[in-house]
């Protein structure tokens, strides 16, 4: 049994214990993004969406994964649904800044940048 296969056996038990969870495949997800294994995290985090669509941060998690495996359009598609529930959430300009980015749209990024510095809210140097 290596790591991984324990932390997941770990999982599994805790599910097993605690079966007020709202949704265990939002830890698997989460483990297997924090390792790399950035397809099962978004296997997980479909699941976890199919189980409890409400969870909206559930979109932004697995837009990172998206980015990361360099399927730009879904995670696009994934942040324009949490814009579009939390239309105040200024910290989702940083992924569309990371997918920018990741597109290689630099201008882009540093364009989305200005205007967040514009507005007053903080930003990171690219």
């Amino acid at each position: 049994l290596n790591n991984q296969d324990a932390a997941l056996a770990l999982l599994d038990t805790v599910e097993m214990i605690d079966s007020t969870l709202a949704d265990p495949s939002l830890l698997r997800a989460e483990f297997f993004e924090n390792v790399g294994d950035f397809d099962n995290a978004i296997a997980e985090y479909d699941q976890a969406i199919q189980t409890d669509s409400s969870i909206h941060q559930v979109y932004l998690l697995r837009s990172n994964c998206l980015i990361e495996v360099r399927e730009f359009d879904l995670a696009e598609e994934d942040i324009n649904r949490y814009k579009k529930l939390y239309p105040d959430d200024k910290d989702v300009n940083y992924l569309i800044a990371d997918l920018y980015i990741a597109k290689g749209d630099f201008n882009g990024a540093a364009m989305l940048m200005a205007q967040m510095e514009g507005r007053g809210e903080s930003t990171y140097d690219l």
